[in-house]
């Protein structure tokens, strides 16, 4: 039978420990996240169809539907499919031809932004943290609202 001395058996000790509490450790599975940290999640783990998620993607690439350029799909606060295809560009009416598009890139997405505008309001009216589409915008912002006032 071998001797162990009293300093190998400190030394085996933390070792022992960290083998141990990683066997008793909670089963919750982390969640990967973006570089923003965003958490991500599989299709099948949010209990979507990923045939349907491809055949969509299918039609966008050969134009069935035409010029889309990104799609995002987010369910219970977790990201769990991003997408970006090449398409037509401008730049304020100015032609920039075929641009491809990703995450980082900058959009001229003009009139979208009063559709994206209104149903966050409507989500946030049906939260009730905005009380109506009459409340005043310097009721969210008390302190710009009172340095405005304060240089006037």
């Amino acid at each position: 039978m071998p001797i162990i001395k009293i300093k190998d058996r400190l030394f085996c000790l933390p070792l022992l420990l960290l083998s141990l509490t990683s066997c008793l450790q909670d089963d919750k599975k982390q969640l990967p996240e973006t570089d923003e940290g965003i958490l991500l999640t599989s299709m099948t783990d949010a209990g979507i169809d990923s045939v349907i998620i491809s055949n969509i993607d299918t039609a966008i690439r050969n134009g069935t539907y035409p010029n889309i350029h990104s799609l995002l799909i987010a369910r219970d606060n977790k990201l769990l499919y991003e997408k970006y295809w090449p398409g037509k560009d401008q730049n304020w009416g100015q032609d920039l031809g075929i641009t491809i598009h990703g995450k980082d890139s900058l959009h001229d997405i003009r009139s979208i932004s009063k559709s994206i505008v209104s149903a966050c309001t409507g989500i946030a009216m049906q939260q009730g943290k905005i009380k109506s589409v009459d409340q005043k915008v310097f009721d969210f912002f008390p302190v710009v609202f009172s340095m405005i006032a304060a240089s006037n």
